[in-house]
């Protein structure tokens, strides 16, 4: 009972008792340690298809990453008709990342002003029994890589759905100004 307790009361802390140990850093780049970790077969999936994995084996990044679950969540035809759109895929993976390492600590301070890649802004909430990150729960903090740090959550962030309305852009006004009236 003791070790559960412990062990939750850890997780909802979510890093407030991590020190040096967050500093270190892990022996796998951040692709690596992803695919190890054996439960992000499709945000790796989706790395790759935004042509991510180089800039995810160099550079020092803070990745929130989503669970296989998470993924399985997304409706199936949008899941599917994102994989196929590498320069939508880039956004969402830009949105799951930080420049720079950023421990569970720092996010509950408020992550120092960080912004994801994809222009969104990190908010951490403590309020509730767990933390959440952009609404987002907190499975798993400071899974520690070479170059940089992973936090697992339990949904993917994605951009509103880019409807068009036939007849509704810029162009089609011009064609419509252009053309003859219709009978009346």
């Amino acid at each position: 009972m003791r070790l559960r307790t412990v062990a939750l009361s850890g997780l909802l802390m979510l890093g407030a008792g991590i020190g040096a140990e967050a500093q270190q850093r892990g022996s796998n780049d951040i692709i690596v340690t992803l695919r190890n970790a054996g439960n992000f077969t499709w945000f790796l999936r989706a790395v790759e298809g935004a042509g991510l994995t180089q800039q995810l084996k160099g550079g020092e990044y803070t990745v929130f990453a989503p669970t296989d679950d998470a993924f399985g969540r997304i409706p199936g035809s949008r899941r599917d008709s994102l994989l196929r759109d590498p320069a939508e895929l880039e956004r969402v993976i830009r949105n799951h990342m930080v420049e720079g390492r950023l421990t569970a600590r720092e996010a509950r301070a408020g992550g120092g002003g960080m912004s994801f890649l994809g222009g969104g802004n990190l908010k951490v909430d403590t309020s509730g029994s767990y933390v959440r990150v952009n609404g987002a729960q907190a499975i798993k903090a400071d899974m520690l890589a070479r170059n940089g740090i992973i936090h697992v959550v339990d949904q993917v962030w994605l951009p509103p759905l880019r409807v068009r309305v036939r007849g509704t852009t810029p162009e089609d006004s011009v064609k419509r100004a252009a053309s003859p009236p219709r009978n009346q």
